[in-house]
């Protein structure tokens, strides 16, 4: 009888365990579920169990076995937000060199050898991941992100720390080429950082380099990133190239700094070298010689905080994904394989009625990016209330009530688009 009860308690903490700490797993990199293999009858297993008779095999949904439980909003948020005070000290730099290393060392912390062996969740259209960070020199800074696009996939997301006036806007989209025994995601989308207090800004031509995923079909399989990245600031004509290579086991960062005014061929001002993840150095010139950024593992890391399940917005990535994320945690994939086509199934059925999504929280510019909406910034950075979607005669992803979240007992809908509305009131905190 104890055996049993252990057993059955065992099964019930794996089910919720990602609930009971209210936190997105695109941070756990340790459980069982992130490194385990796909064997090829699970995989074969998976397919079959969606088919039937007749069945339009363009609505068959990638299973849950190949799913990270976690979704594309929510890896931006594991990526952009822990170092930002790396980002926001740059304000507190004079020199306008510092400023834009300061940018740079803060944009290499993100990038770092990668170990997908499965794909997060693609968000559906509308949906949204707000969370923040705290550190006793900075205060707080905010992440919100939304997708803006399904066809082809959008996301569009901000970082802002209040204290320092800098704000991170990115638009996210990649193109998958496959070249054999080998793919690339080719990022699109520009990465903007504003120091306002400066009144600069600085441009990433792309989000990130190049993902090369090497022997994806025959040998060892690798994860790299490749090429070259400009980033520039207009208002000091300085700018500066990353080179990314290949040197396995390590992937290595070689960047320039230059300047570069009207008329005068550009100039270098420092060069700098090293490997994700660990010591990266300015090398040249000697005068400027000395660590650019630290080994990652010894950088301090702010935690991420979600809040509490009942205050996640409507379409929150967290609220849309929990049951399939159950699922695959528990090693239920059948659990997590309805859930996930119930969430798809509901988003084309949104899509066949003709009904036209306008973003909510990002507007596009004449240049075509698309830039947060200054008017959510308080209600977003204060934890306000978002405007609610609107309900009436649009498509729900409900869970059936037999595969309830462990969390609720209930059933629960999740509508899948939403009106404007009015912004909201903020709290009188500052």
């Amino acid at each position: 009888m104890i055996h049993v009860l252990i057993t059955l308690l065992s099964d019930t903490f794996a089910s919720c365990a990602f609930l009971l700490v209210n936190m997105s797993l695109s941070e756990d990199t340790t459980s069982e579920w992130y490194s385990k293999k796909i064997g090829a009858l699970s995989a074969g297993k998976s397919f079959i169990s969606q088919l039937t008779i007749g069945q339009d095999l363009t609505k068959v949904s990638l299973p849950s076995l190949f799913c990270y439980p976690f979704s594309i909003l929510e890896i931006g948020a594991a990526r952009f937000l822990p170092y930002f005070d790396i980002c926001a000290s740059a304000t507190d730099q004079d020199d306008a060199v510092e400023r834009l290393l300061c940018v740079i060392r803060w944009y290499l912390t993100f990038l770092r050898k990668e170990n997908f062996n499965k794909k997060p969740f693609n968000p559906i259209i509308g949906e949204t991941h707000r969370c923040w960070t705290s550190s006793p020199k900075y205060g707080e800074t905010v992440y919100f992100a939304e997708q803006i696009s399904h066809r082809p996939p959008v996301s569009a997301c901000m970082v802002y720390n209040k204290q320092q006036d800098v704000m991170m806007e990115a638009n996210c989209s990649y193109n998958i080429i496959f070249h054999g025994n080998s793919a690339t995601a080719a990022s699109k989308g520009e990465l903007k950082v504003k120091l306002n207090r400066r009144n600069e800004q600085y441009v990433f031509q792309r989000v990130s380099p190049d993902l090369v995923i090497k022997k994806a079909i025959f040998g060892t399989k690798r994860l790299v990133f490749e090429g070259p990245l400009q980033i520039s600031c207009p208002a000091t004509g300085l700018y500066a190239v990353l080179h990314f290579l290949d040197k396995h086991p390590e992937i290595r960062v070689r960047g320039t700094v230059s300047s570069s005014s009207l008329g005068a061929p550009p100039s270098i001002i420092c060069e700098f070298e090293g490997a994700l993840g660990q010591a990266i150095a300015i090398t040249k010139p000697k005068p400027m010689a000395g660590e650019l950024l630290a080994p990652l593992a010894t950088v301090p890391r702010n935690a991420i905080d979600y809040g509490p399940p009942d205050s996640w917005d409507a379409l929150s990535s967290l609220r849309i994904w929990r049951n399939v994320n159950a699922g695959i945690v528990s090693d239920d994939l059948r659990k997590a394989d309805v859930a996930k086509r119930v969430i798809e199934d509901a988003q084309r059925a949104r899509a066949a009625t003709g009904t036209s999504f306008q973003p909510m929280y990002f507007r596009r510019t004449p240049s075509d990016f698309w830039e947060f909406n200054i008017d959510f910034l308080d209600a977003v950075r204060l934890r306000a209330t978002l405007p609610s979607p609107h309900t009436t005669d649009e498509a729900f992803v409900t869970t059936p009530p037999h595969h309830a979240s462990p969390s609720s007992g209930s059933s629960s809908a999740v509508p899948l688009s939403h009106s404007h509305g009015h912004v909201p009131q903020s709290p009188t905190k500052t």
